[in-house]
């Protein structure tokens, strides 16, 4: 970052250079779903910080549609492991635990660095499109969630592994403060799913969720209707581009639930 808001007289030389590599760097890996969120993240980060990048980006339309276009296509990230051949990895092949672990301490391994991918959409169309950055949805991407900590019947935002938000409630915590059982709302004990404190899909109550869905957490559900297509899925993030926000309430049940992945229980 600091290469980017040094002012000297090579600043604008050492600005272009930079973003040069970094948009060289996406091109390169663009295969690899990972490094590439990983450094859109820091170049939007150095865009908030540094007039000149996003000058930058701004005059270099072709180079902001590339990115927009990859953010677009790319709004979840695949399975770390398959048995089939597929044309965007999560990881590249040299990547090693240690790596991974160090670059990407703040996100777990399937999860995106920082904003979520359609909030860097948002985020970047505003560049292209000459807007300010100082907006809500910009502040997060500067947050640290390594030392964060949570208290037992704490409400927080929580998001499935579908990308939808919901008011979700705290109710265990491990020994060492580094792992949670979080309760989703609406949702039965089923749902129930086990989080590091740093965690990117947890956030402060009302960060995402409704003031709806905040106001009416804890009210007992109607017994969900038939549902007419039981195989639609919930909502996509890139759904969520326009409003960066959370989908409507869910219902207790039904074949719309969450499809978390298996949770071990925190340690105590």
């Amino acid at each position: 970052m600091r290469l980017v808001t040094m002012n000297d007289p090579a600043h604008t030389a050492r600005v272009t250079m930079v973003m040069t590599s970094l948009v060289q760097s996406v091109r390169d890996n663009s295969r690899y779903w990972k490094i590439t969120d990983y450094t859109l993240e820091h170049i939007i980060r150095m865009a908030k910080k540094s007039p000149e990048v996003y000058t930058w980006l701004n005059t270099n339309q072709p180079v902001l549609d590339g990115i927009l276009g990859w953010v677009k296509l790319n709004t979840q990230p695949p399975p770390l492991y398959s048995r089939e051949q597929q044309s965007l990895q999560l990881l590249k092949p040299t990547q090693n635990p240690s790596w991974v672990h160090q670059a990407h301490h703040n996100a777990a391994m399937s999860q995106p660095y920082g904003q979520l991918p359609a909030v860097k959409f948002q985020l970047l169309q505003l560049i292209k499109e000459g807007k300010s950055l100082d907006v809500d949805i910009a502040s997060d991407s500067d947050m640290d969630f390594s030392d964060r900590t949570f208290k037992l019947h704490e409400w927080v935002d929580g998001q499935d592994t579908s990308n939808n938000w919901y008011p979700s409630q705290i109710i265990d915590v491990d020994s060492t403060g580094t792992r949670v059982r979080i309760h989703f709302d609406g949702w039965t004990s089923k749902w129930d799913e086990d989080m590091y404190s740093h965690d990117p899909r947890l956030r402060p109550l009302g960060t995402f969720c409704t003031t709806e869905q905040i106001t009416n957490r804890g009210k007992p559900r109607k017994d969900p209707k038939p549902a007419a297509n039981t195989n639609s899925s919930s909502s996509s993030a890139s759904d969520q581009v326009g409003s960066a926000s959370a989908a409507a309430q869910p219902e207790s049940g039904g074949n719309n639930a969450p499809v978390h992945g298996p949770a071990n229980a925190p340690g105590h």
